[in-house]
């Protein structure tokens, strides 16, 4: 008999998104965060679902990007 398994992952909102980031900036001394540390986890939908949040926030000039160097990591 094959092994069953049922994978959940949590899901969010857009503004559920937008929320948890500019807390994390805001718990920062430095006021920004790796664009890289605003994802919760690697699933699709989390992944899209924070980006999305971030332009978000970029259009409601809550935030911006930005990055010192070509090549270098980008902060939010």
């Amino acid at each position: 008999m094959p092994l069953q398994a049922n994978i959940q992952h949590e899901t969010h909102t857009v503004e559920e998104m937008m929320d948890s980031i500019l807390t994390k900036i805001q718990e920062k001394s430095s006021k920004s965060i790796r664009f890289d540390k605003c994802f919760p986890s690697f699933h699709r939908h989390a992944i899209v679902t924070t980006f999305l949040a971030m332009l978000q926030l970029v259009r409601e000039h809550q935030n911006s990007f930005c990055s010192n160097m070509c090549l270098m990591k980008i902060l939010f």
